[in-house]
């Protein structure tokens, strides 16, 4: 049904940016009710680790919809329940806090007003196996949630301690850490390119028996931790299973927007 732009330029012409998402079904009700959206933090291991971000994306899917919780759906020939993993997890990695955005339609049950200890319970129950379900907390109905850090890190032995004290030496006195970024295997045609892994990464340290960095991203794209394994002598593959994403910071800062909870940024 067309609505006439008077319309709705007069039904929220005075609304705030908060608002977010306002259906045009909302406007003809006369009432504006805000898209409920939950953040649902979770863990990865196992080998629930190797899925790709696609199929971690539809497991997530079909886990949300198993809770009957009232999820918004998207309009159009091909609804899709509004989940999104906003920041992709690397193949083969452990994740101690993955996040998980859900919306709930405002408009499905009526005024209710879904509280954390619920939602936690409730997606609890339908959790896949190597997943823990962590946390969930409320969250403003922002545009989108950009990362902007990420904390990870991976167990060492005494002997790799060592090899690897070295090499971290040798390596901060570099101005560039030239690695080569290779296509995926579907996309051998295109060649390979040279990446600087300085302008991605901005520590990167040994602490208590583990090799630690923090990864930012440059021109949004993102350095793969397989590409850092590399460059400091380590498998890229074989060692890549022992590496754990421990935390994301996105942009709006989730610590400031929520309400409560037991969030917590590492420093």
């Amino acid at each position: 049904m067309r609505i006439k732009k008077t319309v709705a330029d007069r039904t929220t012409r005075d609304m705030p940016s908060v608002i977010g998402w306002v259906s045009a079904d909302t406007i003809l009700r006369g009432k504006i009710r805000l898209v409920q959206r939950w953040g649902i933090w979770f863990s990865v291991e196992g080998d629930l680790r190797f899925g790709s971000h696609h199929q971690m994306l539809r497991a997530a899917e079909r886990l949300i919809l198993r809770t009957k919780l009232p999820v918004r759906f998207s309009q159009g020939f091909n609804p899709r329940p509004a989940v999104s993993l906003p920041c992709p997890k690397p193949v083969g990695i452990s994740a101690c806090r993955e996040l998980l955005l859900v919306e709930l339609d405002p408009w499905a049950e009526g005024d209710v007003q879904w509280l954390p200890q619920e939602i936690l319970r409730i997606v609890r129950s339908q959790a896949l196996a190597d997943m823990d379900v962590i946390d969930a907390q409320p969250l403003p109905p922002t545009p989108a949630y950009r990362p902007v850090r990420a904390w990870y890190d991976m167990d060492v032995t005494a002997d790799e301690s060592v090899i690897l004290a070295e090499r971290l030496a040798q390596i901060h006195k570099l101005t560039s850490w030239q690695v080569l970024r290779r296509p995926c295997e579907d996309k051998s045609a295109r060649p390979a390119k040279s990446l600087d892994l300085r302008n991605f990464i901005e520590s990167l340290e040994l602490e208590g028996g583990r090799l630690c960095w923090q990864s930012v991203p440059y021109a949004d794209i993102w350095a793969r931790p397989a590409e850092l394994l590399g460059f400091v002598g380590l498998d890229e593959r074989a060692d890549l299973a022992r590496v754990v994403r421990r935390q994301i910071r996105f942009d709006p800062h989730i610590e400031t927007l929520q309400s409560e909870g037991s969030f917590q940024s590492p420093n």
